[in-house]
């Protein structure tokens, strides 16, 4: 953040800072905001799952279908940083800390289709990738079958 906060003074971008205190926390804020709508973006700084939460918390309000279309710029910060190293890759642009905050303030908007997950009543949505425990079940249901040697697979 103390690299992040003088670059937006800089240009001149007000901002309000928001620390997570819990797991869930920005996904929840996010549905939870009231005057969401007073910003014209959200940004993070964090990896990917900060940004997932964000997603999954602006689709779980009433009025999602315009709170998604708020744009969410990511810098950098997480252990894994999928996403925003697709999007400067995309834009020809090296994953850095400065050159995210660049593009960012640059203001220059990119569509992203979510995947819808359905678990029971259960609703996610995804960016990037989803995967499936089916070779998990089967590796777990086939350890009976030990004795077959490799013809149980």
């Amino acid at each position: 953040l103390n690299s992040v906060k003088p670059l937006m003074d800089v240009a001149g971008v007000e901002s309000e800072v928001v620390y997570t205190e819990y797991s869930g926390h920005a996904g929840d804020y996010v549905k939870d905001c009231q005057d969401l709508y007073k910003y014209t973006s959200i940004m993070t700084l964090s990896g990917d799952g900060i940004v997932f939460e964000v997603f999954n918390g602006l689709m779980k309000r009433d009025d999602h279908e315009e709170a998604i279309k708020i744009p969410l710029s990511i810098i950098p910060g997480g252990s894994g940083n999928g996403l925003c190293a697709a999007i400067l890759h995309q834009c020809g642009i090296p994953l850095t800390l400065m050159d995210a905050v660049y593009v960012a303030l640059r203001g220059q908007a990119t569509p992203l289709d979510l995947v819808k997950v359905e678990q029971g009543s259960n609703i996610m949505w995804s960016f990037l990738s989803i995967a499936w425990g089916l070779l998990s079940a089967v590796d777990i249901e086939s350890e009976k079958m030990r004795w077959m040697g490799e013809a149980r697979f």
